[in-house]
């Protein structure tokens, strides 16, 4: 058994080739704990004013409340719509309770009609947010859902990616 010590005292040590940290070992502010993510390109399609799981969901066991946890999501979405304009929205929930919300129209798209009467969108939605409401010592789910306000909301179309990102960051 091997150990590295800093002024006498175990920061980690090494029995059969695998170094542990030790649980006391205190990191400095803003380094990066752990990390969890999660990939999908299933496809999910939003129902028309209602809030709707696209399959992105990830869940992270915070080892300290004084932590932070930075979710970083990149989310696929198409819009579409028969000859008016259409919108939609993301929003981050931590369990059952929603945390981060755009407004439901910051994908408003007001688009010419095509040759078939149809306005139609694609695009990358970025989600970027620092949870400290989290509960130490237990699983923290995080998930996203999506809305249509208007025409349809259909997300990781055409097996496009969305991806979560969940980082437990020392404070």
């Amino acid at each position: 058994m091997a150990k590295l010590q800093i002024n006498n005292v175990d920061v980690i040590t090494e029995t059969g080739g695998v170094a542990t940290i030790v649980s006391a070992t205190k990191f400095p502010v803003g380094h990066v704990i752990q990390v969890t993510d999660l990939a999908t390109t299933s496809t999910a399609v939003t129902i028309y004013n209602s809030w709707t799981a696209i399959g992105l969901s990830q869940s992270i066991t915070p080892s300290s409340s004084s932590s932070k946890i930075l979710v970083l999501c990149q989310i696929s979405m198409q819009q579409y719509r028969d000859g008016y304009e259409t919108f939609g929205g993301i929003k981050l929930l931590r369990g059952s309770t929603n945390i981060f919300m755009g407004t439901m129209y910051e994908s408003v798209m007001e688009a010419g009609l095509s040759n078939s009467s149809r306005t139609f969108l694609s695009s990358m939605n970025p989600v970027l947010y620092v949870d400290t409401g989290h509960s130490a010592g237990s699983t923290n789910t995080y998930s996203i859902q999506g809305y249509a306000g208007a025409g349809q909301c259909t997300y990781q179309t055409n097996s496009t990616l969305s991806s979560m990102l969940l980082m437990e960051i020392q404070t």
